[in-house]
């Protein structure tokens, strides 16, 4: 072999030797990377699970007024949660110019999806809108609560 082939051969032996170590640091770096993804797809699904097991044990309030008849409108009151709610107090807050309503009675229990109604006699004046705050206590825990604007129709 002369000298010109060893260096060819030296050459090419330095050629494959480099592919060699960049494919393999290239594999490297790409494993690392699908680790770091399945780490946070990992993270991610334990959250949604974590959620949801907390969205099950929670009942959500909410309410909405509809006219009912002539000078009276219906808050309607419904559970969107996942839970049951019981002991539901409901309480008028700020003005109620117009309401003839002191207090609604206290739900017992209202069923995830459903819904409870009370009549709300108007006079002639009444306020537009209407500050209402429901407390209940669900599997989650006990007085619960939320604010909401609602507009007197």
């Amino acid at each position: 072999m002369n000298n010109w082939e060893s260096w060819l051969s030296i050459g090419g032996f330095a050629i494959a030797l480099y592919t060699l170590v960049f494919t393999v640091r290239k594999y490297r770096k790409h494993e690392k990377r699908l680790n770091e993804q399945k780490v946070a797809i990992n993270n991610y699904q334990l959250k949604k699970i974590q959620e949801e097991e907390s969205a099950a044990l929670k009942a959500v309030i909410k309410g909405n007024i509809v006219s009912h008849t002539k000078g009276s409108d219906q808050l309607r009151v419904f559970n969107t949660g996942q839970a049951n709610a019981t002991n539901i107090r409901i309480e008028i807050i700020g003005s109620r110019d117009g309401l003839m309503v002191e207090n609604f009675e206290n739900i017992e229990v209202l069923n995830p999806q459903r819904v409870y109604d009370f009549v709300i006699p108007l006079a002639s004046r009444h306020v537009n809108m209407v500050q209402i705050k429901y407390t209940w206590d669900d599997a989650s825990g006990k007085n619960r609560e939320k604010t909401e604007y609602l507009q007197v129709v």
